[in-house]
């Protein structure tokens, strides 16, 4: 039988290990720390995909509800979620967890007719954005994306 429970139990010592969750200070008692643990500590959604901050060149790790990790390593351990990126199709308002979307998928999701154009909406004196089917939108930039289909040669509006 694995021990579930293995590491340092650091609850009565003067030090505990530091950790920060979504930037924010945390202090843990133990060696060790499961992703639910992680989610419960820092008040995060159970059901949101919880990531361990790794330093460059190597990319973030996706860890687990039961995934343990040593937060005793040198450095203090850095945890995030995923946000879910919002945008807008035609007044509808949808949300991914995925950084990109193509136009196909916007189509599709939007119910925008094959006939129709599909353009991401710019503010200020600038045109709108046609967005063909294979163009990929960053949904990560500021502000939430709001597109719409239209018949080609028209405006929305």
């Amino acid at each position: 039988m694995e021990n579930v429970n293995k590491g340092a139990d650091l609850s009565t010592a003067k030090n505990v290990l530091s950790l920060t969750i979504e930037d924010k200070p945390y202090e843990w008692g133990k060696q060790y720390i499961t992703g639910k643990e992680v989610k419960k500590l820092g008040g995060l959604p159970l059901e949101s995909e919880l990531f361990l901050t790794i330093s460059s060149p190597w990319k973030d790790e996706p860890i687990k509800d039961d995934e343990e990790v040593d937060i005793a390593r040198p450095g203090i351990e850095g945890f995030y979620i995923k946000k879910k990126l919002k945008f807008i199709i035609d007044g509808k308002e949808f949300e991914t967890d995925r950084q990109y979307i193509l136009g196909a998928e916007i189509r599709k999701l939007g119910n925008i007719p094959m006939d129709y154009e599909i353009f991401l909406s710019i503010h200020g004196p600038f045109e709108d954005e046609l967005i063909k089917d294979d163009t990929r939108v960053d949904l990560a930039r500021p502000g939430i994306e709001s597109f719409y289909g239209c018949k080609p040669n028209t405006t929305n509006g």
